[in-house]
């Protein structure tokens, strides 16, 4: 029995190491099925410091509420990423309640769960106190007027109110805009230097003639805003929009949400926007000082 188990030991501990090398290779394998889209699957930047997994559910996510009613070929198409892995995704996304799939032919959509989450945002607190300021601004202008927050190099719409004349300009609630562009997200910039100078570290993209994409000229140009108290936007995203807008600080002083007022450009002048400054400067004055309240009272549990 001696010799037989000193000739099977070694035969049994090849075989075990055999087995835990299959293990890691099929664990390794679940876990990153897909290593050709790995660029792809983590962002244009390829963020190696985020976990892959994370960073496929979040984009899956984002893609769904992108396109409701998409199934899993359009949004892996969309994303670049295999079709297995956006299963994946969906999946564990599903079981946490984020979305849910319907039809004979699989298609997915966002839950009420991620509404829950995103209105927790403090940013989503301040719309109901907006909302009577924005609706006077539209009224004295006959514009429409939105509440917007900076989030990265962009700006998202949380609330609007929509001018009453047929033409004018529009956009939609959840919408996200280039805040190098937009009236709103300039203002934001200008009470957000770090933000501002990251991004000023990417080039500035073009969309009409007049979008200024020379990071000294974008530069000047936020100082000027910061001097006055208010930004404008003629014509840079959309040649046919024009835009002011003003910031909403909170109580720390820092800069929560911008309200704006949009209109078409050919009766919205830089000369007619800058008549407008008052009325949205007290406006967001207003709501600065409302916000700030609203937050000590929170603070103090009344």
């Amino acid at each position: 029995m001696g010799s037989s188990s000193s000739t099977t030991e070694p035969a049994r501990e090849a075989d075990s190491r055999v087995r835990q090398r299959k293990a890691r290779s099929m664990r390794k394998t679940e876990l990153s099925p897909d290593t050709d889209n790995e660029r792809s699957a983590n962002g244009a930047d390829g963020d190696s410091a985020l976990p892959r997994a994370v960073t496929v559910v979040f984009r899956v996510l984002e893609a769904v509420a992108a396109a409701p009613g998409a199934g899993v070929s359009a949004l892996a198409r969309d994303l670049d990423i295999a079709k297995s892995t956006v299963q994946r995704a969906l999946r564990t996304l599903e079981a946490l309640g984020y979305v849910y799939s319907s039809g004979e032919i699989t298609r997915w959509y966002l839950t009420l769960r991620t509404y829950t989450l995103g209105s927790r945002a403090p940013v989503v607190d301040l719309a109901p106190l907006a909302l009577t300021e924005m609706r006077e601004l539209s009224a004295v202008t006959n514009e429409s007027v939105q509440l917007l927050a900076l989030e990265g190099d962009s700006v998202l719409v949380i609330e609007k109110i929509d001018s009453t004349q047929a033409v004018r300009s529009y956009v939609g609630r959840g919408e996200r805009l280039p805040a190098h562009v937009s009236a709103s997200g300039k203002a934001l910039l200008a009470s957000s230097p770090y933000v501002l100078e990251e991004m000023l570290r990417r080039p500035l993209h073009g969309y009409t003639e007049g979008t200024i994409t020379d990071p000294e000229r974008f530069r000047a140009q936020i100082a000027e805003i910061r001097e006055q108290g208010y930004a404008l936007n003629d014509g840079e995203y959309r040649s046919d929009v024009s835009a002011i807008g003003a910031v909403v600080f909170g109580g720390a002083g820092d800069a929560i949400a911008a309200i704006g007022i949009s209109a078409p450009r050919h009766r919205a002048s830089p000369e007619r926007l800058r008549e407008m400054a008052p009325a949205l400067l007290a406006a967001t004055g207003r709501l600065s000082r409302s916000a700030q309240l609203d937050m000590r009272d929170s603070g103090n549990g009344s």
